[in-house]
C-alpha cells in the first residue's frame, strides 16, 4: 500500500495558521524552500478567537485539500489568576485550542479520503510545566496536545500522521515582548544549551514531521527546547 496521497499535487501543498509572523513565518519559508505550495493563514483570513468566523471559513472552503496542516497560530497574554477575566481566558482557548480543533476536524477526514496527509501542532514547553501568569496559555496547549493524540489514534490507519512540536523559548517578537531582558538572561541560564532557539530550528522539524519522509511517527510531542524540559 502506498504512503503517498492519491493526488500528486496534494503532497506539495500546506496550510499554516499564523503563517506571517514569528515561528509561523519561518515555517512558511522552510516549507516553500522544500518545494511546497504554502498558504499562510493570518488574521486577514479569519479571526481565530471567533468560532463563527472559523466555522464559516471551513464551510466555504473550496480549494484543494492540503497534504499538510500546521496549527501554529497562538495567543499568549501573561496575566495572574487574580486578574484574569472569563473573556480573556476564553479568547486564549478559542485561538489556541478551539479554532485548531475545528480545522483538524475539517481537514483530517478529507486528507484520509485523499490517501493521507500530515498535521503538525505547535504546542509549548509550558503544556507540561507551570509559570506564573501563563495558566490559560498552558491549559490551551495541554488541551491541544491531548486532542492531537486522539486525532493521531483515529487517523493512523488512514496515513494521516498527527504530531506536536513543543518549543521552549524561541527568539520571536512575542517572546521578547513578554519577557524583559533581565528575565531572558535568567531563562537562558536554565536552558542547558545556553540560548534561545531560532524560529528556523523549529521550522526544520515541522518540515520533516509534515513531509512524506515521516512515515511512522504519529501521536508524539517533540520538544525543541535546548534541554529546557530536562531542568
Amino acid at each position: 500500500m502506498s504512503n503517498d496521497p492519491k493526488s500528486s499535487e496534494g503532497v506539495n501543498s500546506a496550510l499554516v495558521t499564523g503563517g506571517t509572523r514569528g515561528i509561523g513565518r519561518a515555517i512558511t519559508a522552510e516549507l516553500a524552500t522544500s518545494g511546497m505550495r504554502v498558504t499562510a493563514l493570518s488574521s486577514g483570513s479569519f479571526d481565530m478567537t471567533r468560532p463563527d468566523e472559523v466555522l464559516a471559513w471551513t464551510r466555504n472552503y473550496t480549494d484543494d485539500i492540503p497534504y499538510l496542516l500546521v496549527c501554529n497560530a497562538g495567543m499568549n497574554r501573561p496575566e495572574s489568576l487574580a486578574s484574569q477575566s472569563d473573556e480573556g481566558v476564553r479568547r486564549i482557548l478559542e485561538c489556541n485550542f478551539f479554532a485548531h480543533t475545528e480545522l483538524i476536524r475539517f481537514f483530517a477526514p478529507r486528507m484520509a479520503a485523499n490517501g493521507g496527509g500530515r498535521i503538525v501542532v505547535i504546542s509549548s514547553a509550558y503544556a507540561t510545566r507551570a509559570r506564573a501568569g501563563r495558566s490559560a496559555y498552558a491549559s490551551s496547549k495541554a488541551a491541544l496536545d491531548a486532542y492531537m493524540r486522539g486525532a493521531a489514534l483515529e487517523f493512523a490507519k488512514s496515513n494521516v500522521l498527527v504530531n506536536s512540536i513543543a518549543p521552549g523559548f524561541v527568539e520571536t517578537e512575542l517572546t521578547l515582548a513578554n519577557n524583559p531582558p533581565e528575565i531572558l538572561k535568567e531563562i537562558e541560564k536554565r536552558i542547558p544549551i545556553g540560548r534561545l532557539a531560532s524560529s528556523e530550528e523549529v521550522a526544520r522539524a515541522v518540515a520533516f514531521l509534515g513531509s512524506p519522509r515521516n512515515t511512522y511517527i504519529t501521536g508524539q510531542v517533540l520538544n525543541i527546547d535546548g534541554g529546557f524540559s530536562l531542568t
